[in-house]
């Protein structure tokens, strides 16, 4: 873990509310993969006071560049939208627990939603490196909100879309029909998913069916990002009953069948 001075490299808006952030820090690029996060503090002085975590959407480690995706939300990634290129950003990172591509694997699924689509695309880029195929299913409200898909489909991965509105509405009711369907011969070797309670809920009925590894990446709002306050704990199944977790520390990415909140209906 890093603490540095990044610069920002650019800042722009993709979509409504919905902003793409590179920021250049070599030191946390260098040892960053796919799943984890940083902590950004966003503003000079006291207010606000805690950083902001946010995942990694790529990471460019020949540029030494870190990528985020963020949604504007509140006063923190409101003034996060005003930084511009040239500008310093204070960093900690990279913090948590990313994806685990498991040996053997040749052929994956990353279901994401929304702005949880961000932390599946650095994931997508590792898996087709090691020569892995890639079948993604993303839903959003609307098209604009459909992150990388240019990139993903650069990289030859497989894309079955949903939308709520506009262009790719109306084809299913929901993007886990798709999950069916694309699978329905072959089962993945291994299943990602971001976005929403019910996407991780259908994740984990069709892995319990089907025989599949899968993992979540689940998002929580975190104060230090470093474990130390034990204020962004998920509930997990063990053994024994339930115990917690920090998401923080210990995720953000579980194993599907470990996290309780997916089995309450």
């Amino acid at each position: 873990m890093h603490q540095v001075m990044g610069q920002v490299v650019r800042n722009r808006e993709l979509a409504a509310g919905l902003w793409h952030l590179i920021v250049e820090a070599p030191e946390i690029a260098a040892r960053a993969e796919p799943g984890q996060f940083a902590m950004l503090r966003v503003a000079s002085g006291l207010e606000p006071l805690l950083r902001r975590p946010l995942s990694f959407y790529r990471i460019a480690r020949h540029y030494g560049w870190l990528e985020f995706v963020y949604k504007v939300v509140g006063r923190g990634t409101q003034i996060l939208t005003t930084r511009a290129a040239g500008d310093r950003l204070d960093l900690l990172g990279p913090l948590g627990r990313g994806w685990d591509l498991l040996p053997g694997t040749r052929r994956i699924g990353i279901v994401g939603r929304g702005i949880g689509i961000a932390p599946l695309i650095g994931l997508a880029e590792a898996a087709v490196r090691r020569g892995i195929a890639v079948e993604a299913f993303l839903s959003a409200r609307e098209p604009q909100a459909l992150l990388g898909l240019d990139l993903l489909r650069e990289l030859g991965c497989g894309l079955y879309l949903h939308t709520e509105r506009g262009e790719y509405s109306g084809r299913c009711r929901e993007v886990t029909e798709h999950l069916e369907e694309a699978f329905e011969e072959e089962k993945p070797d291994q299943l990602f998913v971001c976005g929403s309670r019910r996407l991780g809920q259908a994740v984990l009925d069709f892995s319990r069916r089907r025989g599949v590894r899968s993992q979540i990446s689940l998002e929580e709002r975190m104060a230090c990002g470093l474990g130390a306050c034990i204020g962004c704990v998920t509930e997990i199944r063990a053994e024994d009953g339930r115990e917690y977790r920090r998401v923080c520390k210990e995720g953000p990415v579980f194993w599907v069948e470990e996290v309780a909140m997916l089995y309450d209906r």
